[in-house]
């Protein structure tokens, strides 16, 4: 009897744990978001920002930036811009076969450059307060934070691991808002 109860919820939870997987599967991995660009006038950044959406990867789940190209991603689930909390925006730092990507540059960038969002016609100024080089499954970077904080994260292209395909360490720049 015991036995029997346990395979039926069992088989209830994979149900619908098939069911929301294949949910997941159906929303877009990125969705153009009308009005709201990136710049970065130190490193020449002028880009459409879009919504960056979590997707179910045999790894397991993260956000889907495989179809960013050049544009750059805000992370669905992070802040929204004007609002207290860390907004996160992501972006490729090299395309296929290596070729620069929007954000190859990006650790270049100095304490106190300024980057810009624009949504609408609503400009919100940032200024950069630092650098970071962490370990690619360091998440702390993209962690919710208590003021109005912008984090720009991509992949560090100097720690492209050609054994594996992938990349060890990630570059994250972290910048306050300043207007």
């Amino acid at each position: 009897m015991f036995y029997h109860k346990a395979v039926k919820r069992l088989s209830r939870f994979v149900a619908v744990l098939a069911v929301l997987l294949l949910l997941m599967s159906l929303l877009p991995a990125v969705q153009a978001t009308e009005g709201i660009t990136l710049s970065i006038p130190a490193l020449n950044i002028d880009t459409s920002v879009v919504t960056v959406y979590l997707a179910v990867f045999p790894e397991g789940v993260t956000w889907d930036v495989s179809r960013l190209r050049r544009s750059v991603g805000r992370l669905d689930g992070t802040s929204t811009f004007g609002q207290a909390g860390n907004t996160v925006l992501a972006g490729h730092s090299e395309l296929s076969n290596r070729r620069a990507g929007v954000f190859r540059n990006l650790g270049n960038l100095q304490g106190g450059s300024e980057i810009i969002i624009n949504v609408n016609g609503t400009e919100y100024r940032y200024s950069v307060i630092g650098i970071q080089n962490v370990d690619i499954y360091d998440m702390s970077v993209i962690y919710p934070s208590s003021d109005e904080r912008l984090t720009l994260i991509t992949c560090d292209p100097n720690s492209y691991n050609a054994a594996t395909g992938y990349y060890d360490r990630r570059l994250a720049v972290t910048a306050i808002r300043v207007s």
